[in-house]
């Protein structure tokens, strides 16, 4: 769907230089998402959907667009969500501030915001931020509630070395899940 839809560059060659300025607007992520879509370049993928929107997006709406932005999406920048809002005149933009690809499922707040836009067309209010129910990193606690664990870290680590004449035993293997993305075929 990417490769067919997205109105990617025609030369293959110029992907190198995209990546990098692509690299510059979104820091450690640009790149790879940039990389990514690489075989969709004009010249080598040939397949076009003739009746793809391509626009105007600039346009009023019979009903509102909700476009939800999360800050700490890898593959859909904020930037990107908070651009495109103001490209549409009929629009709201409700911020996340969450962790992962996507907003909707992070919070009770995205998740009932836009289920109350998918079955009513209720919007939420303007300069609405939605914080992650779960985040990764927590305030360190008080200086005196911090305790030393009672097992050394040499003990530890002994914990999972084998023992002379053992085997050594390798982690659990779970199997990946498949892929999704712009090369994908489904």
């Amino acid at each position: 769907m990417d490769c067919t839809d997205a109105n990617h560059p025609k030369d293959a060659a110029s992907w190198a230089a995209r990546a990098t300025k692509a690299d510059q607007r979104d820091p450690h992520f640009g790149r790879l998402w940039t990389w990514l879509s690489a075989p969709c370049a004009r010249d080598s993928w040939t397949v076009r959907d003739e009746n793809r929107f391509t626009g105007p997006f600039n346009r009023r709406t019979v009903s509102p667009v909700l476009v939800v932005g999360n800050y700490w999406d890898p593959a859909t920048n904020y930037n990107g969500a908070v651009a495109t809002s103001k490209l549409l005149p009929n629009r709201r933009l409700l911020s996340s501030d969450s962790w992962g690809h996507t907003a909707y499922g992070t919070s009770a707040c995205v998740t009932g915001a836009v289920d109350a836009y998918l079955i009513r067309l209720t919007l939420p209010k303007k300069g609405k931020l939605c914080k992650g129910d779960v985040q990764p990193f927590k305030d360190l606690p008080e200086s005196g509630a911090v305790q030393r664990a009672e097992t050394s870290k040499s003990d530890l680590a002994a914990e999972g070395t084998p023992r002379r004449g053992e085997p050594k035993q390798l982690p659990p293997v779970v199997a990946p899940l498949p892929a999704v993305g712009p090369l994908t075929v489904r």
